[in-house]
């Protein structure tokens, strides 16, 4: 399971056992809206990260 999974499990788990009022709940999910657009950036611009290591790695050739 990625942290993301355990995340997800734990707060579900947590929203099971509470009783929200609807006005909780939506304010939840507009958070997990957030999260999960903020995590999309991330994980591009963890992307964008790995593609400019690998083209550095690359027009550095091999060594001597």
């Amino acid at each position: 399971m990625t942290r993301t999974d355990i995340d997800n499990y734990q707060r579900s788990s947590v929203e099971r056992a509470t009783r929200l009022t609807p006005y909780a709940r939506s304010e939840i999910s507009r958070i997990d809206r957030e999260t999960a657009e903020l995590q999309k950036r991330i994980d591009r611009n963890n992307e964008l990260r790995r593609e400019i290591i690998n083209r550095a790695n690359i027009n550095k050739g091999p060594s001597a």
